[in-house]
């Protein structure tokens, strides 16, 4: 092989190699401009559907939800009217559970330690000697809480009752 052949075939394979890079270069432009094209598109008919859309959805759903609250509205007021008694009667009963579950959660608190000191208030000596309790249950009013030191001191329902022996000495 002579060295102008492979000069020549060096030539052409430069020229075939860029006009195969210029090829595939303008592939890409194409498709470069046919997706700006596309999406143009898109645009154009978004924006043609957005202007024939009569109303707005989101009014229309907060409207419907008005109209049925207003309805909702009505029906319990007139409720209220029928069942008034119904209503008195329950209110009753759930201040009065609530007021036991209130006491029944302190005497729980006195019992397990965790509300009654076991020091004396007066001479803060560690003497708790005794805590009773009787509780009501709904309707009755029986409520007595007794806690009594040692030292005399005692209270009932958290009411000084008899005065401490070791403060007054």
């Amino acid at each position: 092989m002579n060295n102008s052949v492979i000069f020549y075939t060096q030539i052409i394979s430069i020229i075939v190699f860029l006009m195969a890079l210029f090829g595939v270069y303008r592939i890409l432009i194409s498709q470069k401009d046919a997706t700006i094209e596309l999406l143009k598109e898109r645009i154009a008919n978004l924006r043609e559907r957005l202007e024939n859309e009569e109303g707005d959805v989101l009014n229309d759903a907060l409207a419907k939800r008005v109209h049925h609250l207003n309805g909702e509205l009505m029906r319990l007021n007139q409720d209220k009217y029928t069942n008034r008694e119904l209503i008195s009667k329950k209110e009753v009963e759930l201040s009065q559970a609530t007021e036991v579950y209130q006491r029944l959660q302190e005497i729980q608190m006195h019992l397990s330690g965790m509300s009654v000191s076991y020091f004396c208030p007066c001479c803060k000596e560690a003497t708790l000697n005794a805590v009773e309790a009787v509780v009501g249950f709904m309707g009755n009013k029986e409520k007595h809480f007794l806690v009594k030191y040692s030292c005399g001191y005692s209270e009932l329902n958290k009411e000084k009752v008899s005065e401490c022996k070791k403060v007054n000495r």
